[in-house]
């Protein structure tokens, strides 16, 4: 048996703006919808005040607020978010790596990028990455390292097989 809370909004209030759909939802409260759900909760409300908080009330008396954890860079020109930086330069070189082209005897090596802040923009890393991946690719000796390239590394872990190209694998900071 449900109990009040679960049952669906009555017609009349459903233009409110506290019973949104999820279409109305951020990604990250799309997510605590879905693990409220998951809870057994069969109907949390969204935005019962308005665009307010709490984001969600659960049965009437429980409010639930969402956050994302970020971390933030400030500068002189004001705060920076993690993926502001990271997410552009994590895209753009995943789509450049596999220009580089095949690698030597079929040899597969994985790129890691370590980052520091402040960062430059792609523009300016990519010439440098190409130039550091190109001299590992042809050199004689393709060993596991890291190789400072202003303030991005790169690093190639042991020769594993997987496929014939430079994969991207991950980003830390």
């Amino acid at each position: 048996m449900l109990s009040p809370y679960h049952r669906r909004p009555i017609p009349a209030l459903a233009g409110r703006v506290g019973l949104m759909s999820k279409r109305n939802m951020d990604r990250s409260e799309q997510l605590a919808d879905t693990y409220l759900r998951s809870l057994g909760y069969l109907n949390p409300e969204f935005e019962p005040d308005g665009n307010v908080p709490p984001d969600f009330l659960v049965e009437k008396r429980i409010a639930v607020e969402v956050r994302r954890l970020n971390q933030n860079f400030v500068s002189a020109s004001g705060s920076e978010g993690l993926e502001e930086v990271f997410i552009p330069i994590w895209e753009a070189a995943h789509k450049y790596l596999p220009t580089l082209g095949p690698s030597i005897n079929g040899e597969s090596w994985f790129v890691t990028f370590t980052l520091h802040r402040p960062v430059e923009k792609w523009r300016v890393l990519k010439p440098l990455v190409r130039s550091a991946l190109q001299q590992f690719m042809h050199s004689a000796s393709r060993r596991s390292g890291s190789i400072q390239i202003a303030r991005i590394s790169r690093w190639p872990p042991p020769r594993w097989r997987h496929t014939p190209e430079l994969l991207p694998v991950g980003f830390c900071n």
